[in-house]
């Protein structure tokens, strides 16, 4: 665990601004996360500070250093290429950001505005993995990449998802911790990440589609949340704390799961280097595997197969729960994968391009054009005010 932080000291460090009630209560806040959830090493480590520009996360890059200053520091900063101009000043008020904190600031450039690059894939997502995969390649095998992740983005994200429906899973939404991915700032609300940086007079760029209500997740920050704090304005608090509970339940599932799943099959990669589950029938089916665990152990064994941006649902699963007892069962599911039914045994592998129908080619060149004219659309609309992907923070 984190060695405990002098939050006395800290304000005392800042004495020359004005410190506030609200600021030294978010110290106090990070500091209780980081230290009761074991976010960060005792030790000095490599720490990569993933910093758009918006006030969450420059918040992050001014209070976490002064926090836990025994660590290294690195500032990255992605740009995504969706927004032209706007794109490139999000870049340079970063670089400012870093210079001015004596920080090291790497920057990564995307193109997610160009159609062959992005084959039709959900931009969000590819943004979202692209993302992570470069702060990983910064660290390698040590070290965490930090995320400006608030409370707030937690409760948008949970509503989101009960919008458009999910598991207990998807519902336990933003986890404080994913391997070497930390999100220390979980437990503080937006509004207080504001307050501190309007307390020092610091500036941050600020994303036009945050209020566009076009975006799920604008509509529900705009439209739904402020319904749900007039009838609980501790709603924060309460639902982090069922959200909590959920997470905690399915983190203990997921590795009850993955137990079970290295007793019931194997996996291989095959020529092309594409991961292929292989599950014994006969385990899947024992009379004392209960539903819930064996719907969870199908998924997490289709998920391993499948691109990292697509999604499994309801009906892809019940599919295949159904067809289990059938010899010579097979669907395909979302990402070119095959479920086949082969003897006694249930194979998951990625379809090879000579195996895809031709529906499924003309489906990718259709997303590729689709994907060509929201972007054009995307960059007519910058230059008329809107800033970009609301979700790109996520």
């Amino acid at each position: 665990m984190q060695n405990p932080v002098n939050l006395t000291g800290f304000c005392a460090i800042n004495s020359s601004n004005i410190i506030s009630m609200t600021m030294h209560s978010l110290a106090r806040q990070i500091t209780l996360t980081i230290q009761c959830h074991g976010l960060l090493p005792e030790t000095p480590s490599a720490l990569v500070l993933m910093v758009s520009g918006g006030a969450d996360s420059v918040a992050m890059a001014r209070l976490i250093p002064e926090l836990f200053s025994e660590h290294h520091y690195t500032i990255l900063h992605i740009n995504h290429g969706l927004r032209g101009e706007a794109s490139d000043a999000d870049e340079f008020f970063v670089r400012e950001l870093a210079a001015e904190l004596g920080i090291e600031c790497m920057v990564r450039c995307l193109k997610l505005a160009d159609p062959e690059f992005v084959q039709g894939r959900n931009i969000e997502a590819l943004g979202r993995e692209l993302r992570y995969r470069e702060a990983l390649k910064l660290l390698g095998d040590s070290g965490y990449v930090l995320t400006a992740h608030t409370v707030d983005d937690r409760v948008e994200t949970f509503l989101m998802r009960v919008i458009k429906g999910g598991g207990q899973g998807a519902l336990a939404g933003i986890a404080r911790q994913s391997g070497q991915i930390v999100r220390p700032l979980l437990d503080c609300q937006r509004q207080q990440l504001r307050d501190y940086l309007n307390s020092i007079d610091q500036p941050w760029r600020e994303d036009a589609s945050n209020s566009d209500t076009r975006f799920l997740r604008a509509f529900v920050r705009q439209k739904i949340l402020p319904q749900m704090l007039e009838q609980n304005p501790q709603l924060h608090k309460t639902l982090g704390r069922s959200l909590d509970l959920l997470a905690e339940e399915d983190s203990f599932l997921k590795q009850l799961v993955s137990d079970l799943l290295a007793q019931s099959g194997t996996s291989d990669l095959d020529e092309n280097g594409h991961l292929t589950v292989s599950l014994s029938i006969g385990r899947l089916e024992q009379s004392d595997t209960h539903p819930v665990i064996l719907r969870r152990l199908l998924k997490q064994a289709c998920e391993m197969v499948m691109p990292a941006d697509e999604r499994l649902d309801a009906s892809h699963l019940q599919t295949i729960v159904n067809g289990l007892s059938r010899v010579g069962f097979a669907t395909d599911i979302p990402g070119a994968v095959e479920v086949r039914r082969k003897h006694d045994t249930l194979v998951i592998r990625q379809k090879g391009v000579g195996e895809l129908p031709r529906s499924h080619k003309l489906k990718n060149k259709v997303e590729g054009i689709i994907a060509a004219v929201d972007n054009a659309t995307q960059q007519i609309s910058q230059q008329h005010g809107s800033h970009g992907l609301e979700e790109m923070e996520l």
